[in-house]
């Protein structure tokens, strides 16, 4: 072996492949980096908070039915608040945190490719965002019914209805703000932030079938929430199986573009 062939060797860096090994890698370890930090603490302070509000109402006002005291905290307080605070915290940052703390480069320099980055933070963000909403949805049932069990156990349909829709949301939102984050990963908090508030939440509120941009509009008609906002009798009806389309292709583009900006461009923190 001549030495320049052998410095040849030295120098080159390792092929990146994609596998689905890579992914778990990339997931795996985002999953242990969360779970030791703060966020799930926020998360769960978040989701204390509503739900408190929520039962206590319940059984301080005679005038609040349980029913009444669970569609309001869906409606303000899970589907109008958790949802869109749960995936910009634990998916708007995945990426900037590995560019300012120069691991990006690191990472992607080992076996891993650019893609597998991406879907192993993506779902690992998702995995958190849903495990706290349905925790959330738990609590505020349990909680709400515990002075009347026997009407809980008859809301099966119902519940099945509510999970399905934040599932939907919680796909979508995590890409949503890991998509932000790879395209400008000093900013992505706030553009993750701009976009959910103006598209999503403003958007369930607009008069009419403007309304339909909302993804959060279709997947509240999903869990069968009364319509609010404004000239709600005008706003249009929803089917399951439309919002469920929708929301799967938009998770799809939203996720497929971020993986094309993450593997085209270079990410060096701005000193």
């Amino acid at each position: 072996m001549t030495p320049s062939t052998s410095n040849s060797n030295l120098d080159a860096a390792p092929t990146p492949h994609s596998s689905l090994g890579a992914t778990l890698a990339v997931f795996g370890l985002q999953i242990r980096r969360t779970r030791v930090g703060r966020k799930p603490i926020v998360a769960a302070v978040s989701v204390v908070l509503v739900l408190a509000a929520a039962i206590i109402t319940r059984y301080t006002s005679e005038q609040v039915t349980a029913h009444d005291a669970v569609e309001r905290a869906l409606q303000y307080g899970v589907f109008g608040l958790l949802v869109f605070i749960l995936p910009f915290l634990f998916s708007a940052g995945s990426i900037s945190e590995e560019v300012e703390s120069r691991t990006f480069v690191y990472l992607t320099a080992r076996a891993v490719g650019r893609w597998n980055v991406v879907l192993g933070k993506y779902l690992a963000g998702t995995w958190f965002v849903w495990l706290f909403l349905m925790g959330a949805v738990a609590l505020l049932y349990v909680g709400a019914f515990a002075s009347h069990p026997r009407e809980l156990l008859e809301l099966g349909e119902e519940l099945v209805r509510v999970i399905s829709a934040l599932t939907f949301l919680a796909f979508l939102y995590t890409a949503v703000c890991l998509f932000w984050g790879t395209l400008v990963p000093e900013a992505g908090g706030i553009l993750s932030a701009v976009y959910l508030a103006s598209v999503e939440f403003g958007g369930a509120w607009l008069p009419g079938p403007l309304r339909l941009m909302s993804m959060n509009y279709q997947a509240q008609q999903i869990a069968g929430l009364p319509k609010g906002g404004l000239l709600a009798e005008y706003a249009p009806n929803v089917s399951e199986g439309w919002a469920a389309a929708a929301a799967i292709a938009l998770t799809m583009i939203f996720l497929a573009v971020a993986m094309v900006i993450t593997r085209h461009r270079e990410y060096r923190w701005a000193t």
